[in-house]
């Protein structure tokens, strides 16, 4: 796989993996949502009490409720913020799972190629060695066989020449070749 399509799987994996998530999130204050709507309807009248106390101006019950309020949104805040912060914490740990495991296969895959390469080397520079003995011994017979076939030439000639010297007369065979 090349590097563009593995981002190409991160980003749906990421993607995927927030939309589940977030399907979840959004069953679940349904569910909290229908709780506080069935206890709601049980209790109409601290409702209406509720309601009533707003109207009568300012009072202690007035301001207690107030901070009954602020101190149940804090609770909602605080615990839809750690919703949110175990929704994210598992995402980024599965981003990094996700990311070690196709380092590792990255890793894995550059060390098996290595190997390969240096096997690859060893084995070029075996076959090098073995073609440079090769050529050297097919050189060494060949320059052997030259300097034979000079030495065996230079002693025909040699002998005649001393031929010649003695009889005097050149070889017939050269004369046949002359005339032709």
């Amino acid at each position: 796989m090349s590097t563009t399509q593995d981002y190409y799987h991160a980003t749906a994996l990421a993607a995927a993996a927030f939309a589940v998530k977030s399907l979840m999130d959004d069953h679940e204050l349904r569910i909290i949502d229908q709780k506080d709507k069935s206890s709601l309807s049980k209790t109409p009248s601290s409702i209406i009490n509720y309601v009533k106390s707003w109207d009568k101006g300012p009072s202690l019950n007035k301001t207690r409720s107030i901070r009954r309020t602020e101190t149940e949104a804090d609770k909602w805040e605080k615990a839809q913020m750690g919703r949110i912060e175990e929704k994210y914490s598992k995402m980024k740990a599965m981003i990094l799972d996700w990311e070690k495991k196709k380092k590792g296969k990255v890793k894995h895959n550059k060390a098996v190629t290595e190997s390969e390469l240096d096997c690859k080397r060893s084995n070029a520079m075996q076959h090098y060695r073995e073609q440079i003995d090769r050529i050297e011994k097919i050189t060494g017979r060949a320059r052997a066989q030259t300097e034979n076939n000079e030495r065996n030439e230079k002693l025909k000639v040699g002998e005649k020449a001393n031929k010649i010297r003695k009889t005097g007369k050149l070889p017939a065979a050269n004369f046949l070749f002359i005339c032709f």
